[in-house]
């Protein structure tokens, strides 16, 4: 089994490489971490990992869950390593660190997984401590494990695990609900495998990452090169935020051959090298550089290219993934080419669920995200379970080795989306919740689901209707939206949009302007419109999040306009009865 593999890699038996070959170097020029400065070895990396895992062993029963709170860096990988190597399951969540978000969800993320045991470092103990005696949980123990005794590493026994077992519990980063992922070893092993073919992964290869090691990406990339034996480059994530020309100095440092990010990670590093050049870097070595399909603008990618182009980096160098948790990481990703595949769709096509060139210069540009990887993918008609054929939109539904085993302790959730059953009897499909389309061998990913608009039988894609707004309104440009439907009881389309404060009467001549457009574009009856103050839109971690967010939010009457105009519907569900139309709001919360 290929998990078997890994820790065979890594427990003095590597095939083909020395166990001094450099496994792990972490960045710490100025950036935050662990404190970690040297490179650790393959055969260091094992030893360190044997240790921890002695000392797992003795205060942990296999297969429990332990809680690592740790920033990316040399400690962490140590101690992810330390719970594989002992069968016991590692759940990465985000530092206590004092802030909100990270507070509230590493004590989420404890409750529900049951960990009783903490393993963090001693420049994260004061922060942990806290955090644990705020929170009311004080049973756990906790153990920084650069800073005391661990196991001896002779003592190490390498566990028998059935491949069905868990191996890993991953909550990612949303602000949602928190649901745990669980993943097997067989699924593990298998997500390792098919992501390292896809990418022609080698031991020869050096791979650098700065994705947050709480979501499963960020994890995946460090196992994914610690697999075939390459050479992993940490660069903390929040030393990325604040300085994104890091990546790029890292990469021509290190000679970096593999790494990769979200397309707003492209966007900011392009931005950063227009403005302060590239003067100095070789980027040659960079022969991947991948990224998600989710919400990918192709300009992005293609500026990136241009920009970085004096420094020596190749377009073909870019590639496209469409990556899942519950399918063992990488589901689909493009070949080496030159340039990406698009397509320039026709809207009204779209909207009936099929896929069509544009006739025009209009209609939303879709980025293939490649051929599917060794799993058996279908798009299917989600109400019927019926597969589609070539250029029809649909759900996007895969199965194969390598599928997560379901959804943490959630039966009703897990049934509903794991073991699903086409109409043809065929089962065993995990419904990813994507809309998508197969073309020419090829998926392109339109969204999810519940990003999506319906309306009058349509299907509407809600962020082409974001920056579509963005596009034809100047005053709306730069500004957050979110755009989403109510039933009432049919469907009504609702955009809540941040602006620059304005005086009533442009308020609302701009808000009839918007309702009109929405008319014509969506086809609603009415549409309502819901001007914010800048800042006024949460900032959560991506726009489905976003929405479903706000839609609660306005659901609730916890939004706060500056200006509104409603659909009486709307207004009669969603607000108190005023006796107009048409419901305004000042920013002093006068109905006018």
């Amino acid at each position: 089994m290929y998990f078997n593999h890994v820790v065979e890699r890594l427990s003095g038996r590597p095939a083909g490489r020395s166990g001094e070959a450099a496994a792990i170097t972490c960045d710490t020029d100025g950036g935050e971490g662990s404190g970690d400065s040297s490179s650790l070895s393959y055969a260091e990396l094992d030893l360190a990992a044997r240790a921890v895992a002695v000392w797992l062993s003795e205060h942990c029963a296999p297969g429990e869950r332990v809680l690592l709170l740790s920033p990316l860096g040399v400690e962490l990988v140590k101690n992810v390593l330390g719970c594989l190597y002992a069968g016991v399951v590692p759940v990465v969540a985000p530092v206590p660190d004092g802030r909100d978000p990270h507070l509230s969800r590493a004590t989420g993320i404890a409750f529900d997984a049951e960990a009783r045991v903490v393993l963090t470092e001693a420049s994260c103990l004061s922060a942990v401590h806290d955090w644990l005696s705020q929170d009311g949980m004080g049973e756990l123990t906790c153990v920084a494990t650069d800073a005391v005794p661990l196991g001896d590493p002779a003592d190490w026994v390498e566990p028998r695990r059935d491949p069905g077992e868990l191996a890993l519990l991953s909550y990612g980063s949303g602000e949602g609900e928190l649901v745990g992922t669980a993943i097997s070893a067989a699924a593990l092993g298998h997500g390792l495998r098919r992501t390292a073919d896809a990418l022609g992964l080698t031991e020869e290869d050096r791979v650098l990452s700065w994705l947050p090691p709480d979501q499963y990406s960020g994890l995946m990339a460090v196992l994914t090169a610690l697999s075939v034996g390459a050479t992993t480059v940490l660069l903390s994530p929040d030393r990325f935020r604040r300085d994104p020309l890091r990546w790029l100095e890292l990469v021509h440092r290190h000679r970096i051959t593999v790494s990769g990010g979200g397309p707003g990670a492209y966007g900011r590093c392009a931005d950063a090298a227009a403005e302060r050049g590239v003067t100095g870097l070789d980027l040659s070595s960079w022969r991947v550089a991948y990224t998600s399909t989710a919400m990918l603008d192709p300009a992005t990618l293609t500026r990136f290219a241009r920009v970085l182009a004096p420094a020596g980096f190749d377009q073909s160098a870019l590639r496209v993934s469409y990556c899942l948790p519950e399918a063992g990481f990488l589901v689909s990703t493009t070949d080496p080419r030159p340039l990406l595949r698009t397509a320039r769709v026709s809207a009204v096509a779209l909207e009936k669920r099929t896929f069509a060139a544009s006739t025009s210069a209009e209609g939303p540009v879709l980025v293939s995200s490649g051929r599917v990887a060794r799993l058996d993918l279908r798009v299917v008609d989600p109400e019927s379970g019926r597969p589609l054929p070539d250029r029809r939109v649909g759900e996007v539904w895969v199965r194969g080795d390598g599928l997560a085993s379901g959804y943490w302790r959630r039966g009703g959730g897990t049934d509903l989306r794991f073991g699903a059953t086409l109409d043809t009897g065929e089962g065993g499909f995990f419904r990813t919740g994507d809309i998508g389309v197969l073309d020419a061998g090829e998926l392109f990913v339109l969204g999810r689901a519940d990003s999506m608009l319906t309306v009058a039988g349509r299907t509407i894609r809600a962020h082409d209707v974001e920056r579509e707004l963005a596009e034809r309104f100047p005053a709306l440009a730069g500004h957050p939206a979110s755009v989403f439907t109510v039933a009432v009881p049919r469907h009504e389309v609702v955009v809540v949009q941040e602006l620059d404060r304005v005086d009533r009467d442009e308020l609302r001549l701009l808000a009839g302007a918007v309702r009109s457009w929405l008319r014509r574009r969506t086809r609603v009856r009415f549409g309502s419109v819901v001007f914010l103050q800048p800042g006024q839109l949460p900032a959560v971690g991506g726009e489905r999040d976003r929405r479903e967010l706000v839609r609660a939010l306005f659901a609730a009457r916890a939004v706060h306009p500056v200006y509104e105009e409603l659909d009486g519907d709307v207004r009669r569900l969603y607000r108190e009865p005023t006796g107009h139309g048409v419901e305004v709001v000042t920013g002093d919360r006068v109905a006018v």
